[in-house]
């Protein structure tokens, strides 16, 4: 989080050159790499934060556990696999 504060956040870029700083960003490998994991990390938190809280909330049931597990994965999926190929379509220049 820090290294994305610094890199595109602090100075913030002018108007209409977010894009073009994120993908000068995302084009240095070691930028790249810790995109990467970071959407590694949100992805494999979704997936044992959702049948966490649905456990401490006391809803998970084994009747329900299943499809909890399932859409977690899902959700988890989704989300980082999202991220991650945001990340490396910018890199590549694909997604401008």
């Amino acid at each position: 989080l820090t290294l994305h504060l610094q890199q595109l956040r602090w100075p913030r870029p002018a108007d209409g050159m977010e894009l073009e700083v994120l993908q000068r960003v995302l084009q240095q490998p070691i930028s790249l790499v810790m995109y990467a994991a970071g959407s590694l990390a949100i992805g494999l938190h979704l997936l044992h934060g959702t049948e966490a809280a649905h456990r401490n909330l006391g809803l998970l049931t084994p009747a329900n556990g299943p499809s909890i597990r399932w859409g977690g994965r899902l959700l988890a999926s989704v989300i980082g696999g999202g991220f991650l190929l945001i990340c490396l379509g910018l890199a590549l220049g694909g997604l401008a």
